[in-house]
């Protein structure tokens, strides 16, 4: 498989982060958290900041994608 070079493929170039975000049911921020490096998984994420823990000890329903899914405090 040939391949795509760092200069096609921009991998080094850019450094992605993971910030988790919560809203209200009509998108208002609510809480945004601190940046982790991007290669952190959501659900990691979400647990790192305590966020499923916090809205089950609030009685806040979660609304998450398949990434959270399973995600227990």
């Amino acid at each position: 498989m040939p391949s795509i070079g760092l200069a096609a493929s921009r991998a080094g170039v850019r450094h992605g982060v993971n910030v988790q975000v919560v809203t209200d049911p009509d998108g208002r921020l609510l809480w945004l958290s601190p940046a982790l490096p991007g290669r952190s998984h959501d659900l990691t994420a979400a647990r790192t900041h305590r966020i499923i823990r916090i809205c089950e000890r609030q009685g806040v329903p979660i609304l998450a994608d398949l990434a959270y899914q399973g995600g227990g405090p």
